[in-house]
Protein backbone atom coordinates (compact mmCIF):
# COMPACT_ATOMS: atom_id res chain seq x y z
CA UNK A 1 0.00 0.00 0.00
CA UNK A 2 1.49 3.55 -0.96
CA UNK A 3 1.04 6.19 1.47
CA UNK A 4 -1.33 8.91 0.78
CA UNK A 5 -3.78 6.64 -0.68
CA UNK A 6 -7.38 5.26 1.39
CA UNK A 7 -7.60 1.54 0.98
CA UNK A 8 -9.64 -0.08 -1.73
CA UNK A 9 -12.77 -1.72 -0.88
CA UNK A 10 -13.30 -5.08 -1.62
CA UNK A 11 -15.55 -6.02 -4.74
CA UNK A 12 -18.98 -7.39 -4.24
CA UNK A 13 -20.20 -10.06 -6.79
CA UNK A 14 -23.37 -8.77 -9.37
CA UNK A 15 -26.71 -9.45 -8.30
CA UNK A 16 -28.72 -11.99 -9.72
CA UNK A 17 -32.32 -10.80 -11.80
CA UNK A 18 -34.53 -13.59 -12.01
CA UNK A 19 -36.74 -13.75 -14.93
CA UNK A 20 -39.97 -15.29 -15.77
CA UNK A 21 -39.80 -18.65 -18.12
CA UNK A 22 -40.39 -18.30 -21.03
CA UNK A 23 -43.04 -20.20 -22.44
CA UNK A 24 -42.01 -20.18 -25.97
CA UNK A 25 -39.06 -21.64 -25.49
CA UNK A 26 -40.59 -24.03 -23.07
CA UNK A 27 -43.87 -25.85 -24.55
CA UNK A 28 -45.90 -27.26 -21.89
CA UNK A 29 -48.63 -30.07 -22.51
CA UNK A 30 -52.41 -28.70 -22.53
CA UNK A 31 -54.61 -29.79 -19.38
CA UNK A 32 -57.45 -30.97 -19.77
CA UNK A 33 -60.39 -28.96 -18.24
CA UNK A 34 -64.28 -30.37 -18.02
CA UNK A 35 -66.86 -28.51 -19.01
CA UNK A 36 -69.47 -28.37 -16.52
CA UNK A 37 -71.95 -26.71 -19.05
CA UNK A 38 -72.01 -29.22 -21.15
CA UNK A 39 -74.64 -31.78 -20.22
CA UNK A 40 -74.19 -35.72 -20.25
CA UNK A 41 -75.75 -37.44 -23.05
CA UNK A 42 -76.24 -40.88 -23.21
CA UNK A 43 -77.91 -42.94 -26.43
CA UNK A 44 -80.28 -45.86 -26.28
CA UNK A 45 -82.42 -47.79 -28.23
CA UNK A 46 -85.89 -48.60 -27.52
CA UNK A 47 -89.46 -48.99 -28.51
CA UNK A 48 -91.44 -45.55 -29.52
CA UNK A 49 -93.85 -44.20 -26.39
CA UNK A 50 -97.56 -43.31 -26.85
CA UNK A 51 -96.65 -39.87 -26.30
CA UNK A 52 -93.88 -39.83 -29.05
CA UNK A 53 -95.78 -41.42 -31.28
CA UNK A 54 -98.99 -38.69 -30.72
CA UNK A 55 -96.36 -36.09 -31.40
CA UNK A 56 -95.56 -37.13 -34.18
CA UNK A 57 -98.94 -37.89 -35.94
CA UNK A 58 -99.49 -34.44 -34.75
CA UNK A 59 -96.81 -32.84 -36.04
CA UNK A 60 -97.77 -34.97 -39.57
CA UNK A 61 -101.34 -33.53 -39.49
CA UNK A 62 -99.64 -30.37 -38.87
CA UNK A 63 -97.85 -30.69 -42.37
CA UNK A 64 -100.62 -31.98 -44.33
CA UNK A 65 -102.77 -29.06 -43.41
CA UNK A 66 -100.19 -26.41 -44.81
CA UNK A 67 -99.20 -28.30 -47.58
CA UNK A 68 -100.43 -26.89 -51.33
CA UNK A 69 -104.14 -28.59 -51.88
CA UNK A 70 -104.57 -30.59 -54.64
CA UNK A 71 -106.59 -29.72 -58.12
CA UNK A 72 -109.21 -31.54 -59.85
CA UNK A 73 -108.55 -30.95 -64.06
CA UNK A 74 -111.46 -31.91 -66.39
CA UNK A 75 -110.45 -34.40 -69.33
CA UNK A 76 -110.46 -33.75 -73.04
CA UNK A 77 -113.78 -34.95 -73.15
CA UNK A 78 -115.40 -32.35 -70.38
CA UNK A 79 -113.57 -29.15 -72.04
CA UNK A 80 -116.24 -25.96 -71.93
CA UNK A 81 -118.38 -25.68 -75.10
CA UNK A 82 -118.11 -21.70 -74.48
CA UNK A 83 -115.32 -19.49 -72.26
CA UNK A 84 -116.72 -19.12 -68.86
CA UNK A 85 -114.58 -15.68 -68.88
CA UNK A 86 -114.38 -12.69 -71.29
CA UNK A 87 -111.24 -12.41 -70.37
CA UNK A 88 -109.38 -12.75 -73.89
CA UNK A 89 -107.17 -15.82 -74.00
CA UNK A 90 -103.37 -15.00 -73.36
CA UNK A 91 -100.52 -15.89 -75.56
CA UNK A 92 -100.29 -17.12 -79.13
CA UNK A 93 -102.04 -20.73 -78.67
CA UNK A 94 -105.71 -21.08 -79.13
CA UNK A 95 -107.52 -21.90 -76.21
CA UNK A 96 -109.66 -24.57 -77.42
CA UNK A 97 -108.96 -26.98 -80.28
CA UNK A 98 -111.81 -28.90 -81.55
CA UNK A 99 -111.46 -32.56 -83.47
CA UNK A 100 -114.15 -33.70 -85.46
CA UNK A 101 -114.57 -36.43 -88.48
CA UNK A 102 -116.21 -35.59 -91.70
CA UNK A 103 -116.52 -36.77 -94.95
CA UNK A 104 -114.15 -36.12 -98.05
CA UNK A 105 -115.12 -33.39 -100.27
CA UNK A 106 -114.31 -33.36 -104.23
CA UNK A 107 -111.65 -31.08 -104.46
CA UNK A 108 -109.94 -32.99 -101.17
CA UNK A 109 -110.01 -36.01 -103.07
CA UNK A 110 -109.15 -34.77 -106.20
CA UNK A 111 -105.74 -32.93 -104.60
CA UNK A 112 -105.19 -36.47 -102.82
CA UNK A 113 -105.16 -38.42 -106.07
CA UNK A 114 -103.14 -35.45 -107.89
CA UNK A 115 -100.38 -35.82 -105.09
CA UNK A 116 -100.28 -39.87 -105.51
CA UNK A 117 -100.20 -39.97 -109.30
CA UNK A 118 -97.10 -37.34 -108.96
CA UNK A 119 -95.49 -39.72 -106.37
CA UNK A 120 -96.10 -42.22 -108.28
CA UNK A 121 -94.26 -40.69 -111.56
CA UNK A 122 -91.74 -39.83 -109.63
CA UNK A 123 -91.39 -42.87 -108.27
CA UNK A 124 -91.57 -44.44 -111.50
CA UNK A 125 -89.13 -41.88 -112.97
CA UNK A 126 -86.34 -42.40 -110.38
CA UNK A 127 -86.27 -46.26 -110.74
CA UNK A 128 -85.82 -45.79 -114.78
CA UNK A 129 -82.97 -43.91 -113.99
CA UNK A 130 -81.35 -46.22 -111.60
CA UNK A 131 -81.82 -49.12 -113.77
CA UNK A 132 -80.06 -47.20 -116.75
CA UNK A 133 -77.17 -45.93 -114.51
CA UNK A 134 -76.79 -49.37 -113.17
CA UNK A 135 -76.70 -50.83 -116.70
CA UNK A 136 -76.61 -48.23 -119.32
CA UNK A 137 -74.83 -50.31 -122.33
CA UNK A 138 -77.19 -53.35 -122.04
CA UNK A 139 -79.08 -53.74 -124.89
CA UNK A 140 -82.91 -54.13 -124.65
CA UNK A 141 -84.38 -57.61 -125.49
CA UNK A 142 -86.10 -58.51 -129.17
CA UNK A 143 -90.57 -57.66 -129.15
CA UNK A 144 -93.26 -60.29 -129.63
CA UNK A 145 -95.53 -59.90 -131.99
CA UNK A 146 -99.17 -61.60 -131.55
CA UNK A 147 -101.96 -61.23 -133.74
CA UNK A 148 -105.50 -61.50 -132.73
CA UNK A 149 -108.51 -63.40 -134.53
CA UNK A 150 -111.64 -62.76 -133.30
CA UNK A 151 -114.64 -65.66 -133.85
CA UNK A 152 -118.00 -65.61 -132.61
CA UNK A 153 -119.29 -68.84 -132.21
CA UNK A 154 -122.66 -70.02 -131.56
CA UNK A 155 -123.80 -73.32 -130.64
CA UNK A 156 -123.85 -75.51 -127.54
CA UNK A 157 -120.29 -77.38 -128.27
CA UNK A 158 -118.51 -74.26 -127.45
CA UNK A 159 -119.37 -74.31 -123.56
CA UNK A 160 -118.31 -77.81 -123.22
CA UNK A 161 -114.61 -76.69 -124.19
CA UNK A 162 -114.13 -76.37 -121.04
CA UNK A 163 -110.21 -77.44 -120.32
CA UNK A 164 -107.36 -75.26 -122.50
CA UNK A 165 -106.60 -79.08 -124.64
CA UNK A 166 -110.39 -78.95 -125.73
CA UNK A 167 -110.29 -75.09 -127.69
CA UNK A 168 -107.35 -75.90 -128.80
CA UNK A 169 -108.60 -79.04 -131.04
CA UNK A 170 -111.65 -76.87 -131.77
CA UNK A 171 -109.57 -74.19 -132.99
CA UNK A 172 -107.21 -76.71 -134.93
CA UNK A 173 -110.44 -78.55 -136.64
CA UNK A 174 -112.78 -75.85 -137.24
CA UNK A 175 -110.72 -72.44 -137.85
CA UNK A 176 -106.87 -73.51 -138.48
CA UNK A 177 -107.84 -72.47 -141.96
CA UNK A 178 -108.58 -69.05 -141.08
CA UNK A 179 -105.70 -68.10 -139.12
CA UNK A 180 -102.47 -66.51 -139.74
CA UNK A 181 -100.81 -68.98 -138.02
CA UNK A 182 -99.25 -72.19 -140.24
CA UNK A 183 -99.71 -74.59 -136.92
CA UNK A 184 -100.89 -74.98 -133.29
CA UNK A 185 -97.01 -74.42 -132.57
CA UNK A 186 -97.24 -70.63 -133.18
CA UNK A 187 -100.74 -70.36 -131.26
CA UNK A 188 -100.23 -69.11 -127.61
CA UNK A 189 -103.25 -68.60 -125.73
CA UNK A 190 -106.85 -68.83 -126.54
CA UNK A 191 -109.21 -66.09 -124.50
CA UNK A 192 -113.56 -67.29 -124.42
CA UNK A 193 -115.74 -65.05 -123.06
CA UNK A 194 -119.86 -65.03 -123.59
CA UNK A 195 -121.32 -62.83 -126.25
CA UNK A 196 -124.12 -60.34 -126.44
CA UNK A 197 -126.46 -62.96 -128.49
CA UNK A 198 -127.69 -65.80 -126.24
CA UNK A 199 -125.94 -68.96 -126.43
CA UNK A 200 -122.31 -67.15 -128.11
CA UNK A 201 -119.51 -67.13 -127.19
CA UNK A 202 -116.78 -64.52 -128.72
CA UNK A 203 -113.32 -66.83 -129.06
CA UNK A 204 -109.66 -64.71 -129.35
CA UNK A 205 -107.11 -66.89 -130.87
CA UNK A 206 -103.33 -65.13 -130.18
CA UNK A 207 -101.04 -66.26 -132.90
CA UNK A 208 -97.35 -65.48 -132.89
CA UNK A 209 -96.20 -63.34 -135.63
CA UNK A 210 -92.26 -64.82 -136.25
CA UNK A 211 -89.96 -61.77 -138.07
CA UNK A 212 -90.24 -61.83 -141.72
CA UNK A 213 -87.16 -63.54 -143.35
CA UNK A 214 -83.81 -61.69 -145.00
Amino acid sequence: MKPGKPPRKPSRPPARVSRPPDSAARPTQPRHIPDASRPEITLRRGPVGRETLAAIVEELANDAATARPKLDTIGYEERPKHRSSSRPPQGSSPELISIGEAPIGRATQAAIEDALVAETLATTAMADVARAQTSPLAAPGPADVFEISTFVVEGEEIFTKVSEQSRRDFVEQRLMHRLPALSMKEVVRIDVSRGAAPNTVILRVWSNVAPPKT
